[in-house]
């Protein structure tokens, strides 16, 4: 769902409604506190167009919640001469969270192995991953055991390459289980 949001209500005059923060923030150093709100707040968003404040706290951490979880982005800044707001691009080349979770992977994987993967894979590792019920939600859980980095490789290494990462992997499950 795209979602047009202002950072902080009444800090300064928006031309929104909703905002991220709809009170105060009384203590600016509690990153948790600001982290859960803007969790709560963008957790059905797939794109963001925010109008930002000077509360810098506020903007990087909604630019890294954006990334972590493939929202589209674009702050939109006020130029006191013109008396507007530009825009600012700041994600905006992933087409769905699908995407983003893979291409995270892939860029693990290309340092995990050692070489570079295309991002031509992508769309080949989410039909695979499709249709094996993968749940993109639990990708932590996932990442923990290794298991995302296998799937790609499943789709991307050379047989010997699979092989040896399978050898590896149940190594792993067998010392962690």
């Amino acid at each position: 769902m795209k979602l047009t949001l202002g950072t902080i209500k009444n800090r300064h005059k928006m031309p929104v409604t909703n905002f991220i923060f709809e009170d105060k923030i009384e203590d600016v150093t509690d990153q948790a506190f600001i982290e859960s709100m803007i969790k709560k707040k963008l957790s059905e968003a797939t794109e963001l167009d925010l109008y930002t404040t000077g509360l810098n706290i506020v903007n990087s951490a909604v630019i890294k919640h954006c990334y972590e979880n493939g929202i589209k982005l674009t702050l939109e800044h006020y130029d006191r001469e013109t008396k507007s707001y530009f825009k600012q691009p700041i994600i905006e080349w992933m087409n769905s969270k699908k995407e983003f979770i893979v291409a995270s992977v892939l860029e693990k994987c290309s340092k995990l192995y050692g070489r570079e993967f295309s991002n031509d894979y992508i769309y080949d590792i989410i039909n695979y991953m499709d249709s094996q019920n993968y749940d993109y939600a639990n990708m932590n859980k996932y990442k923990a055991k290794g298991i995302s980095e296998l799937i790609v490789a499943k789709i991307v290494l050379s047989e010997k390459e699979k092989e040896f990462l399978e050898v590896k992997y149940e190594h792993r499950e067998r010392i962690h289980n």
